[in-house]
């Protein structure tokens, strides 16, 4: 056994090598306990623990393979003597696919920079459309501009040098502890020569939990399906055990098994209150999942009951449920959450009061937040351009800004079906608007639009933050202790 993991742990060109006891159980199917007692007399595992740094990041979208690429420089002087002089290593990745290179060069002028690239360029055949970096001479130099203009990438850097370029700084933070993990395993500090690009080959035929499968199965037949994932990806599922126990329950319920290979578990179910909806849609899961197995009998018209909620939520709601934290897809995500609601077939009753009910709460059409959509990637450029000619229009004096959108009653629901994210929108307000007058294709590059868009995804959506504030104010506002008001508010001061 110890062999066997030793072989897969020590193999740069292996996936799972100097992993985590996860990543070594995925690929050997040893157990986890046999593999974390392994780990611990390892010192290339022991001896080099991982430390979190929180820098501030840009969000990066790219909608297709090669269309943005960000690339930084790793510092390795203190080894060029055992590298033949080779003191950096030029890291560039494709924000879409994924895919990355490394490039060992001596130093970080233009010229050693421009020698990386060609290379890249010549032996992949791939040059991006978009080219990210941070603000460092290396690459804002005049040299290195002129090569880019000559094969037509257009170059975007960082304006606060202590903004760095997210994606690729995490790749970096992925190959340099397998780098040192190998200096401590052999004594030997050589990376130039076959090491590194075992390493970025391991990498790349690594299933990404992003993009939902490996780097190097991103092709261009297969860019929808990876759209799609980077789409699913963003969400927040894995951060709360409930939220991670909501997927499974689903995935069980659509007759799969989330835990393959592993046999199929449940977790306990969680206690359900009046303010905590996933609470209700967990339960009723489990009951009807259960009910079918036998476990329990459940009455005929409930469990009826129970399957069409289960159904809608499964088809129509999971996924608003799950993005509505996106601040920028918000209006998109809502409007298209109601015309689902109002084509909805496989029953009457439930559309019928979804839509009761989320008619009084499409807050993110206000046309003051549905200008959020501006910074949406999935938003067509030609909706934007009819949104950007909407704000054009005048507004009537006794229209609020902050007026909540209320739809209009009886059977004109069904307007809403004809309705865009444009239909919503006549102002916008705190973000400068100067990126407006361009093409919509050309925004990301406008330092307004970039302004705008850290602003935006710093808001927090309140679905979510004001669910757990009043979960909160309810528990302590029964308390004998908080009840009193001047307590109660001493407790709030507290907690903020």
């Amino acid at each position: 056994m110890p062999g066997n993991l030793g072989d897969v742990y020590h193999e740069p060109a292996d996936p799972a090598s100097y992993g985590t006891v996860w990543k070594l159980w995925d690929a050997t199917g040893e157990k986890k306990d046999k593999i974390t007692e392994y780990l611990q007399g390892e010192d290339a595992y022991t001896l080099h623990k991982p430390a979190r740094h929180r820098f501030p990041r840009n969000v990066t979208y790219a909608g297709n393979i090669d269309e943005s690429w960000q690339t930084d420089l790793t510092d390795f002087q203190s080894l060029k003597k055992d590298n033949d002089g080779f003191s950096y290593i030029l890291c560039v990745i494709d924000v879409f696919s994924k895919f990355a290179w490394a490039v060992p060069i001596k130093d970080n002028s233009a010229s050693s920079i421009i020698k990386g690239f060609q290379l890249i360029f010549k032996t992949t055949h791939r040059r991006p459309t978009r080219m990210f970096s941070d603000k460092g001479k290396e690459y804002i130099n005049k040299t290195f501009q002129k090569f880019l203009k000559e094969n037509n990438i257009t170059y975007i850097h960082t304006h606060n040098p202590d903004i760095k370029c997210s994606v690729v700084e995490r790749w970096q933070r992925t190959i340099k502890p397998k780098l040192f993990k190998r200096f401590t395993h052999t004594e030997q500090y050589r990376y130039v020569d076959v090491l590194l690009d075992d390493i970025v080959d391991a990498y790349n035929h690594t299933y990404h939990r992003a993009i939902k499968m490996r780097p190097e199965d991103v092709t261009p037949d297969r860019v929808l399906e990876s759209r799609n994932n980077c789409a699913e990806g963003r969400t927040r599922a894995d951060t709360r055990a409930d939220y991670r126990q909501l997927l499974e329950l689903v995935v069980i319920f659509l007759g799969e098994n989330p835990f393959n290979p592993q046999p199929i578990h449940f977790s306990p179910p969680i206690a359900v209150s009046s303010v905590r909806f996933m609470a209700r849609v967990i339960c009723c899961l489990m009951i009807q999942i259960f009910a079918l197995t036998g476990e329990f009998e459940v009455d005929p018209t409930q469990l009826a009951n129970i399957r069409e909620q289960n159904l809608f939520f499964v088809s129509s709601y999971l996924k608003p449920w799950y993005t509505a934290t996106h601040v920028t897809s918000a209006p998109q995500t809502d409007l298209n959450l109601m015309k689902a609601i109002l084509t909805y077939e496989q029953s009457k009753k439930v559309p019928e009061v979804a839509a009761n009910v989320f008619k009084n709460h499409l807050w993110n059409q206000l046309s003051v937040t549905v200008g959020m959509a501006f910074f949406d990637p999935a938003v067509p450029n030609e909706e934007k351009i009819k949104m950007r000619t909407n704000l054009e229009l005048p507004v009537p004096k006794a229209v609020s800004p902050w007026k909540r959108f209320v739809l209009p009653r009886g059977n004109e629901l069904d307007c809403l079906l004809e309705c865009s994210v444009s239909s919503f929108v006549n102002s916008i307000i705190r973000i400068g608007t100067d990126f407006l007058k361009d093409d919509p294709s050309t925004w990301h590059q406008h330092v307004q639009y970039q302004d705008g868009l850290v602003k935006v995804n710093a808001l927090e959506i309140v679905n979510d933050v004001a669910e757990r504030g009043v979960a909160l104010v309810k528990r302590f506002s029964h308390n004998p202790i908080t009840r009193k008001e001047a307590r109660f508010q001493d407790l709030m001061l507290v907690r903020d």
